[in-house]
């Protein structure tokens, strides 16, 4: 089996909490797992020749699921397995951002560069993170696991492990269980 293949089943449970789901029913049921298999398909044909059919089919595809549902990601942008797209429209990840597993986005949420100043660069996000309705993650921070940035926050900053940002301009504030009860069907 596929690297690829195996990924895209971890971000299948993401949705379905069952481990024996099919791609059919994710394509049919889910339009955040729809658009996550185009994009792990275009990374999974990139390689070498950029005009590989299968690698021409899918950017294709990507194109058109990115003007259909409004998500903005490149196909060279790092996510781990358990990606979770919980609403749609208007979602933009930077192609340099570099992000872990078990990552939930919702409506709104933007995770962008930073284009000058000590935070030039675009942000690395740690695994079981949560970024609510148009909340931003903006420069090259450094973003710890099991974090919950909250409904309309505003990160530029760096924020340690098992904690949420709340408000804008955001606050820290440390909780162990950040994250219990948002991200759900998490990957151990």
């Amino acid at each position: 089996m596929s690297a690829v293949k195996e990924i895209l089943k971890y971000d299948l449970y993401r949705y379905t909490g069952q481990r024996d789901s099919s791609m059919l029913r994710g394509w049919l049921d889910y339009p955040g797992f729809r658009y996550t298999y185009i994009w792990r398909k275009c990374q999974e044909y990139r390689g070498g020749n950029r005009w590989a059919p299968w690698f021409l089919f899918w950017k294709w595809m990507l194109k058109k699921y990115t003007v259909k549902y409004g998500y903005e990601m490149s196909f060279t942008t790092e996510i781990g397995p358990g990606f979770y797209i919980g609403h749609l429209g208007g979602v933009a990840i930077h192609p340099d951002s570099v992000i872990g597993k078990n990552f939930t986005i919702t409506k709104g949420v933007t995770v962008g560069q930073v284009n000058r100043g000590s935070k030039k660069g675009a942000p690395t996000i740690g695994d079981n993170v949560f970024i609510g309705v148009n909340a931003m993650v903006a420069g090259k921070v450094h973003i710890g696991d099991n974090v919950l940035v909250a409904a309309g926050a505003f990160c530029n900053f760096d924020v340690p492990s098992n904690s949420i940002v709340l408000g804008n301009p955001g606050k820290i504030i440390p909780d162990p269980e950040a994250t219990k009860d948002y991200i759900n069907n998490v990957l151990e």
